[in-house]
């Protein structure tokens, strides 16, 4: 077993325990940074990115102006709490590798990462739509210096003609 096929076996078995129906692997390299100056400071220069979805499905509820994540624990807290638990195996199995979890604070442009990494696609409102899934995700990371094969296949679909977001937008903020 090789390295990456250890570190991705790890990764697997911590994303089962926690529920995470998707995750995947991208260049560091590839993606754009925000605030260089920052990536600067946070990021190695080189590796990889593993985005992970967590669903926030919240069932349907009458018309509200509260966003949805909002209606359950905060999600910094839920997300940084489970990074921890991934990360942990694998800081025991790869002391010498960098290993940084995010969540909301890294200056990866998080969907980029996710669609790279064969998550889903960007949908019309922007958000990473994950087929089967949807689009109520939290997408947070993982990053290290570890240069682990990204995910090279075609894009997971698209939105095709379908504009209910942009229709159902109260502002018309959306445009497409």
């Amino acid at each position: 077993m090789t390295e990456e096929d250890r570190f991705l076996a790890i990764l697997k078995q911590g994303a089962q325990a926690e529920g995470i129906p998707a995750w995947g692997v991208c260049a560091l390299e590839a993606l754009s940074v925000r605030l260089p100056c920052r990536a600067l400071r946070l990021l190695p220069q080189t590796g990889s990115v593993l985005p992970l979805a967590l669903p926030y499905y919240t069932g349907e509820a009458s018309r509200t102006n509260l966003a949805r994540y909002a209606w359950c624990d905060d999600y910094h807290q839920v997300a940084g709490a489970m990074l921890e638990r991934l990360l942990q195996p694998l800081r025991q199995a790869f002391p010498q590798a960098v290993l940084l979890g995010f969540t909301d604070s890294s200056p990866i442009p998080e969907v980029e990462a996710a669609v790279r990494a064969g998550l889903g696609f960007r949908g019309k409102n922007g958000q990473l739509i994950i087929p089967g899934i949807g689009s109520r995700v939290f997408v947070c990371e993982i990053v290290t210096d570890l240069p682990l094969s990204p995910y090279e296949g075609p894009p997971r679909g698209d939105c095709g003609s379908c504009r209910r977001c942009l229709e159902a937008c109260p502002t018309g903020a959306l445009s497409q």
